[in-house]
């Protein structure tokens, strides 16, 4: 009997003495600051990104708007949560450990400051509106078997009709199409000899002779 009432002795004597312990621990811990990001959105128009097929001697070409995105970072000041060892033992013994955590939580939370800091551009850049018809773009219509290279411009449509432009011919005539506005847009696509008389012109081109 008596060692059982030194054992509750002992017991209780453990559990008072860390009742309580994150909540004192994280009231008396330091402040500590973290970057993080609050908010992202859409920035500027910066460029377009182009697309296009090809079918029956036809270019379509579309783009669609692409924007900047932008971030904003703010720095958050709080008390660091700490003491969660003690709490463990308080809930090993008599469960009251949850409801340290949770004051020692509310104490940090209470704590929290935050300060705006700049905003930047994120270096990436995200879709800011639907594919539109590309009318109006400049192709640079490129082959060993033109005798210039073609400077063609879409049509309201964002499209091109290679017969108006290549002209009537026996044979199939590998192309190499790029964007006059940027060159990063570039594909081949073979030019298909019409069967049938050649179409009046739809749309104007201009020559450019090769250096």
């Amino acid at each position: 009997m008596k060692n059982e009432i030194l054992l509750l002795a002992a017991i209780l004597s453990i559990a008072v003495g860390v009742s309580g312990c994150a909540t004192t621990m994280t009231m008396m811990s330091p402040v500590t600051s973290e970057v993080v990001v609050a908010e992202k959105r859409l920035g500027a128009f910066e460029k377009y990104d182009y697309a296009y097929q090809v079918k029956d001697n036809s270019i379509l070409l579309t783009r669609t708007p692409m924007c900047n995105e932008m971030a904003r970072s703010v720095r958050v000041d709080r008390k660091r949560t700490i003491g969660y060892g003690p709490a463990m033992i308080e809930m090993a013994f008599f469960g009251m450990g949850l409801l340290d955590i949770a004051s020692a939580s509310a104490v940090s939370e209470a704590s929290r400051k935050v300060f705006p800091l700049a905003e930047y551009d994120t270096g990436n850049l995200l879709t800011c509106g639907e594919p539109e018809p590309a009318a109006g773009e400049v192709l640079v219509i490129e082959s060993k078997k033109l005798n210039a290279d073609r400077l063609v411009v879409t049509d309201e449509h964002g499209r091109i009709d290679l017969e108006s432009v290549i002209g009537r011919t026996r044979n199939s005539i590998p192309l190499t199409i790029r964007l006059a506005s940027d060159e990063s847009l570039a594909f081949t696509c073979l030019y298909r000899a019409p069967s049938d008389q050649l179409r009046g012109p739809d749309l104007a081109y201009l020559v450019r002779s090769r250096d």
